[in-house]
């Protein structure tokens, strides 16, 4: 099992956010992609709890606020902030959520993420 981030750069209010959602990909080798990977991704979804996400959305926030040049290409094309926080005065109906962790998984398919349900 590797640490896996799948993200997507949003453009906000003329302002640029990369919204960032932690994952995992399996391997048989290392490098190979094990042909039970959907099914051991899909296991670990299912038990993992919110801190657990929260933790590894800041290993990768903190990874890609580094300053170091991993690959030596000099100049960094591309710098990251601290992660966006904020106050709703909303909040969410646990009643209303649903027991089944697929129906609330998000989409694989990274081109129909949106911020806002309106986009």
């Amino acid at each position: 099992m590797h640490h896996a981030l799948r993200y997507r750069l949003l453009s906000i209010a003329e302002d640029w956010y990369c919204a960032l959602v932690p994952d995992y990909h399996y391997t048989r080798d290392g490098q190979a992609e094990s042909r039970f990977s959907a099914s051991l991704r899909s296991g670990i979804k299912r038990i993992e709890k919110n801190a657990a996400v929260r933790g590894q959305v800041r290993m990768w926030a903190a990874y890609l606020r580094r300053q170091e040049d991993l690959i030596g290409l000099g100049a960094r094309v591309l710098e990251f902030g601290q992660l966006v926080t904020f106050d709703t005065g909303v909040g969410i109906d646990d009643r209303a959520w649903s027991t089944d962790p697929e129906a609330v998984a998000p989409s694989d398919d990274a081109d129909e993420w949106t911020l806002f349900e309106d986009e």
